[in-house]
């Protein structure tokens, strides 16, 4: 893995520094499949059967970015995650009410945060057809080949 990193900085190619290609050369071969309830994405619809939300995309900072007006990114990860929360608002709303009640005993400013995110999601939801263009979240992990 070390070497897989290193040969990124060094490349100079800035879109090879990406972990996850990284994690692929270095373990090709050597990983197994995960059951998806153990890497369970906000962009998927809610189940309380999740043992492990994988905050993968947009993060709670750039979802209250997003809600208010203030993400203004031209760059291809704002575009990115503008995508994935206009396409799945509905289940970004659901796990943020969830979070929200799920750790009130734990970290009340958390929960508290999650709730007025949650509120925003409310105000920010946009609905998307049906038959929207989801692809661009068609993402492998692990590809079968490096």
């Amino acid at each position: 893995m070390e070497e897989q990193i290193k040969q990124r900085i060094f490349s100079g190619d800035m879109l090879r520094y990406d972990d996850q290609f990284a994690l692929n050369e270095a373990y090709h071969g050597l990983w197994d499949h995960l059951d998806p309830l153990f890497n369970y994405k906000p962009y998927w619809p809610f189940t309380n059967h999740a043992a492990i939300l994988h905050l993968h995309g947009p993060k709670p900072g750039n979802l209250e970015a997003m809600t208010s007006g203030q993400w203004h990114g031209e760059d291809h990860t704002s575009i990115f995650f503008g995508k994935m929360l206009n396409a799945s608002s509905r289940h970004y709303l659901d796990w943020c009410v969830w979070l929200g009640d799920f750790l009130q005993t734990m970290d009340f400013s958390e929960a508290i945060r999650f709730a007025r995110l949650a509120s925003a999601l409310t105000r920010y939801r946009r609905e998307v057809p049906a038959n929207a263009d989801r692809n661009f979240m068609n993402i492998k992990i692990f590809t079968e080949a490096p």
